[in-house]
């Protein structure tokens, strides 16, 4: 396997990205206090007489073929990784979250790509700003800026712009990414984290599971609900 700041192992994560991909992001599977610190994950299990752990696969393999590239945004699982990430359908891609704390092979043997550093994909170039993985499991400052469709856009799991209190400890990676946004001219931030929440921010766009009825949705369709001129 080829080191992740290796500039070629980006290229290949990156090619796989595109319009039709998949995205989807805070799964938390098997974290069992994800129920009582959003209420809807109970509710949304109750409604459909199942745990919202097998409702939330069911959906996923529903929508997304085992050939087709999905993009988690973060926060994949809490326990079980390695099942998880063999049990769900689709050629994945994780953008690191904060509670993405297990082994890495737990997903590279299961074919999983992770992105673990601030990554550029920009005029057929990668730019690659390593993060060592004690930075990152402090800032939380990993990220892509691809453009897709025409639109310049920041992939990453917190949004770069937030007031939520609770994620001050985050605050020097939200300072990078808002530099990062405003220094390559980005027009929308895909992001998670913030499950069902809102960022305070005109340009982000929350994709935690909460907001999408617990399923993944197409790229082009977040797009063109984004910039509703397309």
């Amino acid at each position: 396997m080829k080191l992740e700041r290796d500039e070629e192992y980006y290229r290949e994560i990156c090619d796989l990205i595109d319009e039709n991909t998949w995205i989807i992001s805070d799964t938390h599977f098997d974290h069992a206090n994800m129920l009582k610190y959003e209420p809807i994950r109970q509710r949304m299990a109750e409604k459909n007489h199942t745990t919202i752990e097998k409702y939330m696969m069911k959906e996923w393999n529903k929508l997304v073929q085992f050939n087709e590239t999905i993009f988690h945004l973060g926060d994949f699982a809490w326990k079980n990784i390695s099942m998880w990430a063999q049990t769900v359908a689709g050629k994945g891609i994780l953008m690191y979250g904060n509670h993405d704390h297990g082994s890495i092979t737990k997903y590279t043997s299961n074919s999983w790509s992770l992105i673990r550093d601030a990554v550029v994909d920009l005029d057929d170039k990668i730019h690659v700003i390593p993060i060592s993985r004690k930075q990152l499991y402090k800032t939380q400052a990993n990220f892509l800026i691809k453009e897709i469709m025409g639109k310049r856009i920041m992939f990453s799991h917190l949004p770069y712009l937030d007031d939520c209190e609770y994620d001050l400890k985050f605050q020097d990676a939200r300072q990078f990414l808002y530099s990062m946004f405003t220094s390559y001219d980005c027009e929308l931030n895909i992001h998670g984290h913030i499950h069902g929440n809102t960022a305070n921010c005109p340009n982000c766009m929350n994709l935690s599971v909460e907001q999408t009825d617990f399923r993944p949705i197409r790229l082009h369709k977040l797009i063109k609900k984004f910039f509703k001129n397309l």
